[in-house]
């Protein structure tokens, strides 16, 4: 039944008299009341929680300092250590970057003096593209941009209060936020550097691949070389065009030169043996053509010698008497001496020589 529907009950005016037996005394309320017995224990009771209250702050308020202390610390040591962490990597990837860009650096400087080394071996348009491309990325290294050094994390030396907490980790927030830039910056430069290398593997690679046809031109170019140094030529053009480092490009563009060197050095030696026997061979030419258009003359017949005519035979000239002795006065009659007789002519004549004609 709902309450509005239910029947008020009508209010009690009547007065009840109660039986004297049961009506409170003062000495039963008094009875009832606590007895004045308990007061001094219940003092008692609240002096010794005060007591205890205060014991309590006296030894653990320097506890629960202690400890909150304690807490701050940590809590510092961490973050500075992650701080440290990332200046850290910081200062290690910087020092990376930095020396591959050195790295890069001179690899582009020897491969240049290599590229100008090769200058009348190499095909000279795949030569120049190649040396324009190498100028391009030693400068591209030069342009790019490292951040400093960053700065070495700040270090307190206590965190007594909050407030000194505070202090010490907005110090640290902002170590790590310039390592984070550094970190960032130096990403950039890695990837320039990256788009840099591609350019220079992809100048090489064009250049590398001209040198198989070059070394067939060089070898039309010297037909008259021995086969040994024609071999070499190619061998050395092959090596050089498998060499995809740039370290082992430079070796090896270094003994192509080498071995076009030799082989038109012999060229030059076959050229001269050649052209030696060429002038031999013209000169047994026309030393034939002379003997041939040169008219025979017959050699000339002898003719007898005529008879001489017989020669009187000649008489042997007389031979002279010894001569006498010179006489001396003594002996006064000289002797005549004999008249010399004087030898016939030679009637024999000379023969006259034969014409030799």
């Amino acid at each position: 039944m709902p309450r509005s529907e239910t029947p008020e009950r009508p209010m009690r005016t009547t007065w009840v008299p109660v039986h004297p037996d049961l009506a409170p005394t003062r000495r039963s309320l008094r009875a009832q009341a606590p007895g004045r017995s308990l007061r001094p224990l219940l003092i008692g009771s609240a002096a010794a929680v005060v007591l205890a209250i205060v014991v309590v702050a006296l030894v653990a308020g320097p506890m629960l300092a202690r400890a909150g202390e304690s807490d701050r610390t940590e809590q510092y040591a961490s973050a500075r250590a992650e701080a440290v962490s990332a200046r850290d990597e910081a200062s290690s990837a910087r020092s990376d970057v930095a020396a591959a860009i050195a790295t890069r650096t001179e690899t582009a400087e020897r491969m240049s003096t290599a590229l100008a080394g090769a200058e009348g071996y190499a095909d000279e348009a795949a030569r120049s593209t190649a040396a324009q491309a190498v100028a391009a990325y030693a400068d591209g290294l030069g342009r790019l941009e490292l951040p400093s050094e960053p700065a070495a994390v700040p270090e307190t030396a206590t965190v007594e209060t909050d407030e000194d907490l505070d202090r010490a980790l907005t110090a640290l927030d902002g170590a790590e936020a310039e390592a984070d830039a550094t970190i960032a910056a130096v990403g950039e430069a890695r990837n320039r550097m990256a788009e840099l290398d591609a350019e220079f593997s992809a100048a090489l690679e064009a250049f590398r691949g001209s040198l198989l046809p070059r070394a067939e031109v060089i070898l039309g170019e010297n037909p008259d070389a021995v086969e040994d140094f024609r071999a070499a030529v190619a061998s050395a053009a092959q090596s050089a065009a498998d060499a995809s480092d740039p370290a082992q490009l430079e070796q090896r563009l270094k003994e192509f030169a080498s071995a076009v060197d030799a082989l038109r050095a012999d060229q030059h030696r076959a050229a001269i043996a050649i052209e030696q026997e060429r002038l031999e061979q013209e000169q047994r030419e026309a030393e034939e053509r002379e003997r041939q258009q040169t008219p025979v003359v017959p050699a000339p017949v002898p003719t007898p010698d005529p008879s001489p005519e017989p020669t009187p035979e000649t008489s042997p000239e007389p031979t002279p008497e010894p001569e006498e002795p010179t006489p001396t006065p003594e002996d006064p009659t000289p002797e005549t001496p004999a008249p010399e007789t004087p030898a016939p002519d030679d009637p024999t004549p000379e023969t006259p020589a034969p014409d030799a004609s």
